[in-house]
C-alpha cells in the first residue's frame, strides 16, 4: 500500500511532510479531467493569445537576464499581496540595449502583439507560485534558471504549459509541479477603473486600475503604483487596535441570564452599546464598539474531508460537475465579504471587504508522488484536503450598530473571486427597526429590546455588487439580539446557573457561531476606542 503523505501546507506553501493515514483519500472525487488533455485542446481565442505570449515570454526570458530579474523583484514586492506582476505596468520598462519589455515580447510574438493581447486581457498577470518541497517560489528562483510558462484557462482545471525546449505539456487538475514554472492568468484582485468605462487601455495612462477592495492594495513603491489611485492613508486610520472586551461580554451575559437574574432575558448588545440593564432602562449610544467578522473557518464534509469547499474555491471553470483542482496556479485565495446593512432612511448600504486566504493557513493536504505511468513527470498529485479547525486573526470591520440608524439584522455573504468583473443588482426587502428612542439632552434608547410595541417595519432598497464567475460560499443573518457569548460544556450549549464573572479565568464560554454551510465565523463587537 502506498504511503499517504500529509503536508501542513500546499502549493509550495507546503514545506514539512510526514506520513499520516488520518486524512483519508477520496480519489473518486478528485480525478483526472476528461477533456483538455493536450496543450492544443486549448484553442479558444484567449487561449491562443496566452499560447502565443507563452512562447514569446519563454524566448524573451531565455535571452534576457534583466527580464528574469525584473519579474522576480516585482513579484516579491507583492503589489496586491500575492506574487503577481501586472504586465501592463511593466511593459515600458527598459531592459538590455534600451529595449523595453513590450518591444522584446513583440519581437518574439507570432500571431498577436502586446497591445492586442492587453486590449482583450487588460489585467493579464505573470504569477510566480510557491511549490511543494521548496522546489520553486519567487524568493527561491535561481535567476540562472528559466522557468516553464503555463497559462490558466476558465475552460478546464488542467494547466497547459511550455517547457524551455518549447515542448507542449499539460499538468492535470489534481497535480502540482515540482519544477520552476510561472503562470499567465487574469488578475482576481483588480478591475479597470470606473473612469475607464469604455474598457479601452491607452499606453501610458495612469490611474487606470483599481483594487476591488482596498485591503489588497500593497502597490506603494512598486512599478504598479502610478497605475492605481493614490492610497488613502487617512481613511479608517486609527491609533487604537480593536480588542476583545471579555469583561464587558461576560457582564452582558450575566445581566441577561434568566437563570440568575429573576427571569429577565435581554440583548447582550443593549448593554454593550447602550449600557442598558433591567435597572437602568435607557442609555445613550456609545461609539466605543464596532462589529467585526472574525475567525473564519472552512467546514469539512461529513466524511471529515473538505472536498466540497475546496473544490468550490479552487475550481476555475464555473462548472459544478468539473473535477477538483489542486489550486497551485491560483495563488492565495481571494474571499469577498459583503455586509448588507439596512438603513432607517430606506436606503441600504453594502460594505465590501476582501481578504487574502493563504491555503496552508486553512487547509491540510494529502498528496503523493505521481505514478510513473502518468504523463507528467516531476509532479505530485492531490488526493485529499481537510479544513483546519484552528483560530485565526481575521478581523473584518462592519458597522457600529446603533439601532436608531440601522435595522436590527444584517446579512453577511461570502464568495471566492475568480475573475473580478462585477455587476450591480438592485433589490428590496422588508426589515425591522427599533422605534424606542427619545430625544432628551441626547438621543437615548428606552427599554430593553424593541421596547413596548415600538417595533417598526420598512422596505429598504439595496444595491448589491456581485462578482461574475465567482463561487458563492453562502450567507448568514446576524441579529442585534443574538447573544455575543454562549456557554459551552463538552460540546453542549446551555445556560449555566451561575454567573460567568465568577469564572473569569478559563471560563468555558465561546462566541456565538454563524454558518453559511461552507464556512463558520463569529461576529463580535470589538472595542475600538
Amino acid at each position: 500500500m502506498k504511503n499517504k503523505i500529509l503536508c501542513a501546507s500546499l502549493l509550495g506553501i507546503l514545506t514539512a511532510c510526514s506520513v499520516d493515514d488520518n486524512i483519508q483519500t477520496n480519489e473518486e472525487q478528485i480525478t483526472n479531467s476528461l477533456s483538455f488533455k493536450k496543450y492544443d485542446d486549448f484553442n479558444d481565442e484567449k487561449s491562443k493569445m496566452y499560447s502565443d505570449l507563452s512562447q514569446s515570454l519563454n524566448t524573451s526570458l531565455i535571452n534576457s537576464y534583466n527580464f528574469r530579474e525584473l519579474l522576480k523583484t516585482e513579484a516579491l514586492k507583492m503589489f496586491n499581496k500575492d506574487y503577481d506582476v501586472l504586465l501592463y505596468t511593466i511593459q515600458d520598462i527598459q531592459l538590455e540595449n534600451g529595449q523595453t519589455v513590450k518591444s522584446i515580447l513583440n519581437k518574439n510574438l507570432k500571431n498577436f502583439n502586446v497591445d492586442q493581447i492587453l486590449s482583450n486581457i487588460p489585467t493579464l498577470t505573470i504569477f510566480i507560485p510557491e511549490l511543494p518541497e521548496n522546489s520553486f517560489s519567487a524568493s527561491k528562483w535561481n535567476l540562472n534558471e528559466v522557468p516553464s510558462i503555463a497559462f490558466r484557462s476558465t475552460l478546464s482545471n488542467n494547466i497547459p504549459y511550455l517547457d524551455n525546449n518549447y515542448n507542449k505539456n499539460v499538468i492535470e487538475a489534481n497535480q502540482i509541479p515540482l519544477f520552476p514554472i510561472i503562470v499567465l492568468k487574469e488578475n482576481e484582485r483588480i478591475i479597470l477603473s470606473k473612469n475607464n468605462a469604455n474598457k479601452q487601455l491607452k499606453n501610458g495612462d495612469n490611474n487606470i486600475f483599481e483594487f476591488w477592495a482596498e485591503d489588497f492594495d500593497n502597490s506603494q513603491n512598486t512599478k504598479a503604483a502610478k497605475f492605481f489611485p493614490k492610497k488613502n492613508d487617512i481613511k479608517n486610520k486609527s491609533n487604537f487596535n480593536p480588542v476583545e472586551d471579555k469583561e464587558k461580554y461576560i457582564d452582558a451575559f450575566d445581566i441577561y441570564n434568566p437563570k440568575i437574574n429573576g427571569g429577565i432575558d435581554g440583548w447582550h448588545r443593549d448593554y454593550i452599546y447602550y449600557n442598558i440593564t433591567p435597572q437602568q432602562d435607557r442609555g445613550e449610544f456609545r461609539y466605543n464598539y464596532q462589529e467585526f467578522i472574525t475567525n473564519i473557518q472552512f467546514k469539512n464534509d461529513s466524511d471529515g474531508l473538505a472536498t466540497s469547499i475546496y473544490k468550490k474555491i479552487a475550481d476555475q471553470t464555473g462548472d459544478p460537475t468539473s473535477t477538483s483542482a489542486s489550486g497551485w496556479a491560483d495563488g492565495y485565495f481571494e474571499i469577498k465579504v459583503r455586509s448588507l446593512i439596512n438603513g432607517s432612511n430606506g436606503v441600504g448600504e453594502e460594505l465590501v471587504t476582501g481578504i487574502t486566504v493563504k491555503p496552508s493557513d486553512f487547509f491540510e493536504y494529502n498528496y503523493k508522488t505521481t505514478d510513473p505511468t502518468r504523463p507528467t513527470a516531476g509532479t505530485v498529485y492531490l488526493v485529499g484536503v481537510r479544513a483546519k479547525n484552528t483560530p485565526n486573526n481575521i478581523r473584518i470591520p462592519s458597522l457600529q450598530w446603533d439601532l436608531k440608524d440601522y435595522s436590527s439584522s444584517i446579512k453577511v455573504t461570502f464568495e471566492e473571486v475568480d475573475i473580478s468583473e462585477t455587476e450591480v443588482i438592485t433589490n428590496s426587502r422588508v426589515t425591522k427597526f427599533a422605534g424606542n428612542f427619545s430625544i432628551e439632552a441626547t438621543i437615548k434608547k428606552i427599554g430593553l429590546k424593541f421596547g413596548a410595541n415600538l417595533e417598526t417595519t420598512k422596505t429598504v432598497t439595496n444595491q448589491v455588487t456581485r462578482t461574475l464567475a465567482s463561487d458563492e460560499l453562502g450567507e448568514a443573518i446576524i441579529n442585534f439580539g443574538d447573544r455575543v457569548l454562549i456557554y459551552q460544556n463538552r460540546g453542549v450549549i446551555e445556560d449555566p446557573s451561575f454567573p460567568l464573572k465568577d469564572y473569569r479565568r478559563g471560563v468555558p464560554s465561546n462566541y456565538r457561531n454563524y454558518s453559511t454551510g461552507y464556512l463558520d465565523f463569529n461576529v463580535i463587537p470589538l472595542r475600538v476606542q
